[in-house]
């Protein structure tokens, strides 16, 4: 389910660019949005993990799908986004205003709405400093390093209890959705 939320978070921003952009520049889109959505929601749009990398924070499975570094799902990833080469990316082609975005919510939608009206003129350089200015980025020295969601929470203006709350009830829901995945799964193999 992760893989195909987050193609269409990317989807929708390519949509807004008029169909392609610099993979660096969508990247930071989605990480803002993310970010901005735990803020507001106390959960990501993604449910991507984020990590700090050398130019700035990323969304670290999704990052590896724009790269081609990780196989995408029948419904995922190639499905909403192609690679043009290792500097952009564009909409896939079946791709239009009118295909359906059913994995985002209305609240992921006016999260995605607001960071395009903030930040979708700026270039892939702008963002990638802006997101330098991130309490929660840590410079990696060449590498990448996790970051944590009571990290990302405390960076958010959050006090320690507050931040402690919101990580439990991501992971809380996690395990749920986890088990309802499970279930669905299941179910899905007893019918064939």
């Amino acid at each position: 389910m992760y893989e195909e939320k987050a193609a269409q978070a990317a989807a929708l921003f390519l949509l807004k660019a008029g169909g392609s952009m610099p993979h660096l520049k969508l990247m930071k889109l989605l990480y803002i949005a993310d970010r901005e959505s735990y803020r507001r929601h106390s959960s990501p749009i993604t449910g991507d993990e984020m990590v700090s990398m050398p130019h700035g924070p990323v969304l670290s499975r999704t990052l590896d799908l724009m790269k081609g570094a990780t196989p995408s799902a029948p419904d995922g990833w190639m499905r909403y986004v192609c690679r043009v080469n290792q500097y952009a990316v564009t909409l896939a082609d079946s791709v239009s205003w009118e295909t359906f975005l059913g994995k985002l919510s209305r609240a992921d939608r006016w999260v995605i709405d607001d960071v395009w009206e903030r930040y979708g003129r700026m270039s892939q350089w702008e963002l990638r400093d802006l997101t330098h200015e991130f309490p929660e980025w840590e410079d990696p020295r060449g590498s990448s390093k996790p970051i944590e969601r009571y990290t990302l929470f405390r960076a958010l203006s959050m006090t320690h209890v507050q931040a402690e709350a919101r990580v439990e009830q991501n992971e809380e829901r996690e395990a749920i959705d986890a088990a309802f995945e499970r279930m669905y799964e299941r179910a899905g193999k007893a019918k064939a």
